[in-house]
């Protein structure tokens, strides 16, 4: 819930021309930045508002749990408002029920296309709600088949469970799970937000009618389409029926899976680093009360590489895709959690410098979070897309400035690494330290996983056509 101070409200009655406004006698610019983000937008003009329109802005951050904003203006902040002893105008979830007669054909129809299935399979996406997760765990169990997640979905499920494959996005998925997701007869995807990143540039799109498509508010099923379904009833109604177990796409994945030789490659430590060995490394770093990060850049196709330990979380941000979020993300998440779980964030230079003042935050609440720095000299991701002058920035001495915003407080741990030998160092040093540890690692500018290679490619034809 994003509260915000207003205008005074006797300027917004009278009309005045204020600061911190574009000039103009209407004041609402403010809300109207929010309103695109937010799923309401709640401002208070009066003080009898107050308690309906509080009550209202926390209902709805609840219920869709998604972000609210709230204006309260500067003269009434202080103001005492009457508050019911007995209301129970805030209740902690509100729910929206799914169509009874929809759902029932819904899941009928469903049921009908799991049992004419060869070979189905279930890719999650990142529209699946934490809620539905344990729904969404019997339903897998029943099914028995191979699991995959889109890439935005990645530690919504945990990736030591035996029917995990990997991620299925299109050319540059976890190995085999392109070949078993686009061979299978029946894809069920649970969640998807299919966009041009997360379908490699359009090149990832599965046929139609053999995609089951179970969303947060509606299930698209071939050419068929049920309005008025909450994905909670459907997983629900799901992990309730009796499915013959189908696990043929599960075993052709171990078949290839066994055949497969090991690609890990071999860290020594007097190397320098390359962003195969930093995956490796930083795999071997993860714990069950590690919770990572990921910037927008190369870090996605690094961590998306990783396979998490029962327990890691993992959070990303794909679908605006803009750089500089993680910085800011490892400030809540640390706040949040960082008591309790290793918070790792793996940041390019590029994006860092964006948002770089908000380890100043970091550093004066002393909480304890890593930073991995990925220094390539400039924009890798934006390289491979489209390249130009535009990606080229100023290069920063990064464990220096980070020091000097520490400004003499010892509540920091910086460190430059150039050799796996000293990733590992620092990473086991970092795990120890109460406070940021900042690592930068210097690799060479034109660094990057194949996976960005082939993936920028594919983006900038879709960008170009």
């Amino acid at each position: 819930i994003c509260i915000s101070g207003g205008p005074n409200i006797h300027d917004v009655f009278e009309r005045r021309i204020l600061h911190h406004t574009i000039g103009e006698r209407d004041v609402s610019q403010q809300v109207d930045c929010f309103r695109p983000v937010v799923e309401g937008t709640f401002v208070i003009r009066q003080p009898f508002e107050a308690v309906e329109m509080i009550d209202k802005a926390i209902v709805t951050a609840f219920a869709s749990k998604k972000p609210v904003y709230l204006e309260i203006p500067c003269n009434l902040s202080t103001e005492t408002v009457f508050v019911p002893k007995c209301s129970n105008a805030v209740p902690k979830e509100r729910r929206i029920s799914s169509d009874a007669i929809v759902l029932h054909r819904c899941i009928k129809d469903i049921l009908v296309g799991i049992s004419r299935a060869t070979r189905p399979i279930i890719v999650i996406g990142s529209k699946t709600k934490t809620d539905d997760i344990d729904h969404l765990r019997s339903f897998v169990k029943s099914l028995g088949c191979a699991v995959a997640i889109l890439p935005d979905a990645k530690g919504s499920i945990s990736e030591q469970d035996p029917q995990f494959i990997g991620c299925y996005w299109g050319s540059i998925s976890s190995p085999h799970v392109a070949e078993i997701t686009d061979s299978s007869d029946l894809v069920i995807m649970i969640g998807p937000l299919l966009n041009d990143y997360t379908t490699v540039g359009w090149n990832a799109v599965l046929p139609e009618e053999k995609v089951l498509s179970i969303c947060p508010h509606h299930v698209q099923f071939g050419e068929t389409y049920y309005a008025g379904l909450e994905m909670r009833d459907i997983l629900k109604s799901l992990a309730s029926q009796r499915i013959d177990s189908n696990d043929s796409s599960l075993q052709l994945f171990n078949r290839y899976r066994n055949s497969a030789t090991n690609l890990n490659e071999i860290c020594d430590n007097n190397s320098p680093m390359s962003m195969l060995s930093i995956r490796d490394i930083l795999e071997g770093a993860l714990t069950p009360t590690t919770t990572l990060l990921a910037e927008t850049g190369d870090s996605w196709f690094l961590a998306n590489s990783l396979r998490l330990p029962q327990g890691c979380r993992f959070h990303m941000q794909m679908q605006y895709g803009s750089i500089g979020w993680s910085v800011g993300a490892t400030l809540g998440v640390s706040a949040y959690e960082g008591r309790h779980r290793q918070i790792i964030s793996l940041i390019g230079d590029g994006s860092f410098q964006t948002c770089a003042q908000e380890i100043s935050t970091i550093i004066r609440n002393n909480f304890k979070a890593t930073i991995i720095l990925l220094n390539n000299d400039g924009y890798s991701i934006e390289r491979q897309i489209h390249d130009g002058p535009y990606n080229e920035i100023q290069m920063w001495n990064y464990t220096e400035f980070v020091l000097s915003i520490a400004n003499g407080n010892r509540n920091v741990f910086v460190v430059k690494v150039t050799t796996n030998g000293e990733l590992v160092d620092a990473l086991h040093q970092s795990s120890l330290f109460e406070g940021l540890s900042f690592i930068e690692c210097k690799v060479p500018r034109d660094e990057c996983t194949e996976n960005l290679l082939e993936w920028g490619s594919k983006v900038a034809e879709a960008n170009s056509r």
